[in-house]
């Protein structure tokens, strides 16, 4: 495995030394469905495929490899936690309502919703926190505030869904004869640890 790793990297970042941390680093393929949580401090690249990220705020990217951008390897080195063989996958949860599955992360900056349907449904109200609604596939229409405004939805639209201690569930409708919806749903979990 780690021979056709360093054979694609090679390729994708000509002359890069990060190649090299393949033969230092856990790797592992994703399935459809499954989600990955690395926590502060722990090296990683996506090497390819298609995946939605969600992360904490954070106000330090520190770069050391496979990337024409800025390598800060000293910066990288000192920060890391250098612990192994952590199983890194988690498995989202159906919600409550059968609505959508949730990834729940063992941290309480966040979590994502993935909705997929291609009939009208309702999101999970999330009464303590904004969330943002990031559409991936399929058309349709994301009606808020109590039925008062909509917003179109189709591959790559955003919907910011403020903060509303009463707030009700947005309901998304697709449109006819359009792919189902797949969104993905980031929201902060202020009361998930108490």
């Amino acid at each position: 495995m780690e021979a056709d790793l360093i054979e694609r990297l090679s390729v994708q970042f000509p002359g890069d030394v990060g190649i090299w941390s393949t033969f230092f680093l856990q790797h592992f393929t994703l399935q459809p469905g499954e989600a990955v949580f690395l926590p502060a401090n722990e090296p990683h690249a996506y090497i390819f495929g298609d995946c939605v990220e969600c992360m904490a705020a954070s106000d330090n990217v520190v770069r050391a490899g496979l990337t024409p951008k800025f390598k800060d390897v000293k910066t990288l080195c000192s920060m890391l936690t250098y612990e192994a063989g952590k199983e890194w996958i988690i498995e989202g949860q159906p919600c409550a309502d059968g609505k959508g599955i949730e990834y729940n992360p063992p941290v309480d900056e966040f979590a994502v919703i993935k909705y997929e349907s291609s009939e009208q449904f309702a999101t999970k109200p999330q009464p303590d926190s904004c969330s943002v609604l990031l559409c991936v596939k399929g058309k349709g229409k994301a009606i808020i505030e109590d039925g008062n405004k909509s917003v179109d939805l189709s591959p790559g639209s955003v919907v910011f869904v403020p903060c509303n201690p009463k707030s009700a569930a947005i309901q998304v409708v697709p449109e006819p004869d359009s792919d189902s919806l797949l969104l993905f749903e980031a929201f902060a979990t202020p009361n998930k640890s108490g």
